[in-house]
């Protein structure tokens, strides 16, 4: 989570869960909880973040776990004042005072200070506790307390940004950088940093200048990607679910496009034109120029029945999907992936690459398993254009190979039952497929079903034949060889 791999920090919270769950470990429910809420919140998940929460504060409460009692009012306190509502950030900001008390640490008491002169700044009333927060960033160095310190100099050189007192701004950005810039650099603290992007960027420095916009271009960065984040995070949450996707989009088996759980119907794409284009844009990432599209929807126009067509589509694409669903950037037209949306052919690659890259074959077995449930038929079916023919085959052969590799997997596990159903599922799709055929030969003679063996490979011999007029390969005739022997 420190190094911003919010993705795995996620999973290993959720396995934790599970771990302090099974063993009744209940104040440690309540950590892992508010560590998922953390992380939720660095993405800017607000709603899901409080819900972690207050799931955490029941149990923080039942146990009189007296620090997640102070914190977690501490953070519900910031995910209100992110939506503007001081008054009810304010009154849990008392709550967290008050459960320090006399007795509390003087960690749990300048931590209060630290977020609730944050929320301060938000108000524009950060003068109120200037002086308290200097005191605070003297404790957490002096404690070497570092998330907490870094914290401060960023909050302290936001407020000093408002109050136009360059000398001082510069003064704590060189604690910041230098902190950026270690061997390991505080991720929350760019998280952070981006709640306040509207006030930094108002400071125009007169000296660090190429720090300081590295460091806004950090900001921007981080923001960029939390789009993609949260779709990560999204596709693997159990504990604390996402709310449903803006805008889901569905290619392979039926077409289907939904906003906000509404299907996005003929009547509403006017055009079959529009729905394609949308489709051809998610196939092209890149982006495409108007020509190039005009080229592939109406080869046979003019160039002014081309521009109107072009006019008119685009049109009716936004319109159907939102003004913002299709941008424009030096002439080249892309699908807009900032968008708070869900692709399942994404999804299904995402799986694949990760299925690829992990050894261990239970955690393959997972990564493959999730792109097979994703895989519901051919991409684009519904549509007959040569575009589509590439990305089709494509995608229909990373499919395969997944059958293939989750066989191999089981077959290596003895698993000779299992290994050749999903042989049978490669042939069901593509009845050319020797390498199905192959591993199907494989499994019957581990299972010392000779008879079985010698028909799969003369089904192979029979198959090709009649299909492509063509023999076994070398490699097929090989194996069967040596596996009469």
């Amino acid at each position: 989570q420190s190094l911003g791999d919010y993705r795995n920090a996620n999973q290993s919270f959720e396995q934790a869960l599970k771990y302090a769950r099974s063993c009744g470990y209940a104040r440690m429910e309540a950590f892992v909880l508010t560590g998922i809420g953390d992380i939720y919140a660095e993405i800017q998940a607000d709603e899901q973040a409080m819900r972690a929460y207050y799931m955490a504060e029941v149990i923080a409460d039942r146990t009189q776990e007296h620090f997640l009692q102070v914190y977690i009012r501490i953070q519900k306190a910031l995910l209100l004042s992110n939506r503007n509502e001081f008054d009810q950030s304010e009154n849990l900001f008392k709550d967290a005072y008050e459960l320090v008390g006399a007795n509390g640490s003087a960690m749990e008491r300048h931590l209060v200070k630290l977020e609730h002169f944050g929320v301060k700044i938000k108000e524009n009333k950060a003068a109120e506790i200037m002086s308290s927060l200097e005191e605070s960033c003297k404790f957490f160095e002096t404690g070497g307390h570092k998330v907490q310190f870094e914290k401060a100099h960023l909050y302290l050189a936001i407020a000093y940004v408002i109050s136009n007192q360059q000398e001082k701004v510069v003064e704590h950005l060189l604690f910041l950088f230098s902190a950026l810039e270690s061997e390991f650099p505080n991720a929350p603290l760019i998280s952070s940093a981006a709640r306040f992007k509207n006030q930094l960027e108002k400071f125009i420095p007169d000296v660090l200048e190429k720090e300081y916009s590295h460091f806004i271009e950090q900001i921007n960065k981080f923001l960029e990607n939390l789009p993609t984040l949260r779709r990560e995070l999204r596709a693997k949450a159990l504990v604390v679910p996402f709310d449903s996707q803006k805008i889901i989009i569905r290619s392979l088996g039926r077409m289907q496009v939904t906003i906000n759980n509404n299907v996005v119907t003929s009547s509403k794409w006017q055009t079959q034109a529009a729905r394609d284009l949308l489709f051809m844009l998610l196939a092209h990432p890149e982006g495409m120029t108007k020509e190039e599209i005009s080229l592939i929807f109406w080869p046979d126009a003019t160039i002014e029945e081309a521009k109107t067509r072009f006019k008119n589509t685009i049109y009716r694409l936004r319109r159907a999907l939102g003004k913002d669903s299709v941008i424009l950037d030096q002439n080249v037209y892309r699908f807009n992936d900032k968008l708070e949306y869900e692709y399942d052919v994404e999804n299904f690659l995402r799986e694949n690459a990760l299925g690829n890259k992990v050894q261990n074959p239970i955690e393959k077995l997972s990564h493959f398993r999730e792109a097979m449930k994703l895989y519901k038929g051919n991409f684009l079916s519904e549509i007959d254009f040569n575009w589509v023919l590439s990305p089709r085959e494509y995608i229909r052969q990373i499919f395969m190979n997944i059958l293939l590799q989750v066989s191999m997997i089981y077959f290596d596990q003895s698993n000779y039952e299992l290994s050749l159903e999903y042989c049978q599922r490669a042939i069901n799709e593509d009845i050319l497929f020797e390498d199905a055929y192959r591993q199907a030969m494989r499994n019957y003679a581990a299972m010392g079903n000779r008879p079985a063996m010698v028909h799969q490979y003369q089904r192979c011999v029979k198959v090709l034949e009649q299909e492509i007029n063509a023999t076994p390969s070398k490699q097929t005739h090989e194996l069967y060889e040596s596996l009469l022997k």
